[in-house]
Formats: structure tokens, sequence, C-alpha cells
């Protein structure tokens, strides 16, 4: 998914996988969109979310595979699995693929319900439980509201 993308811009081309997915639906790029496309750039901007684990499935239209849920993971309300390492790995990954080029995570995170803590005041804790808000998780694993009522720590 990310080569799709990435190979463009650091390499000047698509990935051959992308023909054999698309078939003859996959046109032939004129060279000239390549010398556009690889162009120097200052950073990378990476959003990072979910990883995905997949099995092969014959049937399954486009790419022959379909997601394989972790029995053991933590999932968010989206239904992203929570997978930090993932973020690591794919920071690494295009290091070591394109190069140390600067890199910055624009945006990460997941979405959970609230659940008040006994720690906060009645107050907090009475509005956190009547209107529950949204949660995401930061980096370091803290959970952080968007609520104006309530506030997760």
């Amino acid at each position: 998914m990310n080569r799709q993308y990435l190979e463009p811009v650091f390499h000047g081309r698509y990935p051959e996988e992308m023909k054999e997915i698309f078939g003859e639906a996959w046109p032939d790029w004129p060279q000239q969109d390549f010398e556009l496309i690889r162009q120097p750039i200052d950073f990378l901007g990476i959003n990072y979310y979910t990883r995905n684990v997949v099995r092969h499935e014959e049937t399954s239209w486009l790419l022959q595979a379909v997601p394989v849920r972790q029995t053991q993971a933590t999932y968010s309300e989206t239904g992203w699995e929570v997978f930090p390492q993932g973020l690591t790995d794919t920071l690494v990954w295009i290091r070591d693929r394109y190069g140390d080029i600067p890199q910055y995570v624009t945006e990460n995170g997941a979405a959970f319900i609230c659940v008040p803590s006994t720690r906060r005041s009645s107050e907090a804790s009475t509005s956190a439980a009547t209107s529950p808000g949204r949660c995401s998780t930061t980096s370091n694993g803290r959970s952080a509201i968007r609520s104006a009522s309530a506030s997760c720590t």
C-alpha cells in the first residue's frame, strides 16, 4: 500500500505489482510524469493508524487478501488494532528503503470511549459518565479526551 505512493517519488516508477493487480486497467505512464513526480523533497509526512494482518483468499478482489483479526490485540472504537510497534516498523522501513530523509508523523492516534476514573472530582466523573467523550491515544499510551465536559489522562 505504501509503495504505490513512495516508489514514484523516490525511485521514479510504480511497483511492478501494480500492473499485475490492475491488469489491463493499468496504463503505461509517460516518463515525463515520473520526472515531474520525482523531484527532491524536504521531508516526508506520515500518517499512521493501524496495521493489517492478512491472509490469502483467492476469491477476494482486488488483492486476493482478507484481514485477520488478532484475537489478543486491543482495538479502537473504529475497529483498528492498536499496534504501536507498527509506527516504529514503518519509520525504519521507510528510512532503510528510501534513505534518511526527515520524517514527520503528521497524524496518528485512536478513538476510545473514556471511562471515568475514581481519581477525578465527582463533578468531572458525573459529567463524563453522563456524556462520555471520545478519547485519542497519544504516542506515550495515554488517552486524551475530546470533550469540553470531562478529561481523561
